[in-house]
């Protein structure tokens, strides 16, 4: 089996690869530039790789940002979107960072860092495979408990929805809410609102 072939195959396993995965795999890099120069492959980020031509997926800005920060959790807004609580469609991907650590700067995709600590930031991270790309996205109840953590910076009435939406399809677990409210210090303020929709 040749390079090319080999690299052909990682690809059919994961929507975008990091140039450390494929030289991981015993591909050279002057494969990586000769594909490139070739129109097979496309660097659609600093470091991470497609194949050529590949249709989008709705997931996509998200796959990338796992490449392009491992470390980082899709939450807020975007986690919502991805867990199809919301009809909001923000222009940036809203993603959890551990407070001290790097947060690379790129152009594309749009993200917006918000910084946490302790277990606010390590509880309730979920891991979600689209596309062959291990997404990290808060639960469902972390994410409602941020988003009315963070009501001042997207609006209490998208928090308020969230939760809504969450019970009328029968998806939110209230003990893992209330642990989540307790981490996020706003089991005061959410306690209404849960009791309103129990």
């Amino acid at each position: 089996m040749t390079k090319q072939e080999q690299l052909k195959n990682l690809f059919c396993e994961t929507r975008y690869l990091t140039a450390k995965e494929i030289r991981a795999a015993g591909i050279p890099s002057q494969t990586i530039t000769n594909l490139c120069r070739c129109g097979k492959i496309e660097r659609v980020a600093y470091g991470v790789y497609a194949l050529a031509g590949n249709a989008a997926s709705e997931t996509d800005d998200l796959e990338l940002l796992a490449k392009l920060v491992p470390a980082g959790v899709i939450c807020l807004v975007s986690a919502l979107r991805f867990h199809k609580l919301t009809d909001e469609n923000p222009h940036e991907v809203s993603m959890a960072v551990l407070h001290g650590s790097y947060t690379p700067k790129f152009t594309y995709p749009p993200v917006c860092y918000f910084t946490f600590s302790g277990k606010a930031f390590s509880s309730g991270i979920k891991i979600h495979t689209t596309n062959g790309v291990d997404l990290k996205v808060y639960s469902i109840e972390k994410t409602i408990a941020d988003c009315f953590k963070y009501r001042n910076k997207i609006g209490l009435d998208v928090a308020i929805a969230a939760l809504r939406e969450a019970v009328s399809q029968n998806r939110i677990d209230y003990n893992a809410l209330w642990d989540a409210a307790k981490i996020c210090r706003v089991s005061k303020i959410i306690r209404p609102y849960m009791e309103a929709v129990q």
